[in-house]
């Protein structure tokens, strides 16, 4: 695989007028991760996802796309489907910056796949 890396991995919007700072923390990934999200209703997450609310579950493409079918043919509350870096550290990285201000980067391996 490939390796990306990503400054600041919540805002991908430079501010012309925002002093550098330095990286505070830098997560490590080394397989490629892909969250993708959407808010959907409990009936649709009964019917159409096996597990517990609120976890994670790994699929596979056929499975993933199923679903993301699914969610753009209107099955859901919304349509705002938003693909981004996933996993641990990724989401790690994404908490501490919009939760605590820290300036996070992320290095992570990239994928083949259209994601």
């Amino acid at each position: 695989p490939r390796v990306g890396v990503m400054e600041d991995a919540t805002d991908t919007t430079p501010d012309a007028h925002a002093p550098e700072m330095p990286t505070q923390v830098m997560a490590l990934q080394p397989v490629a991760v892909v969250d993708h999200v959407v808010s959907v209703g409990t009936r649709f997450m009964a019917e159409n996802v096996l597990g517990e609310v609120g976890g994670s579950k790994r699929v596979d493409e056929w499975e993933l796309t199923k679903l993301l079918d699914k969610v753009e043919a209107g099955n859901t509350q919304t349509k705002h489907i938003r693909t981004r870096a996933g996993g641990s550290a990724a989401n790690t990285a994404r908490g501490l910056s919009k939760g605590f201000g820290v300036r996070t980067g992320l290095v992570g391996a990239v994928g083949d796949d259209e994601w």
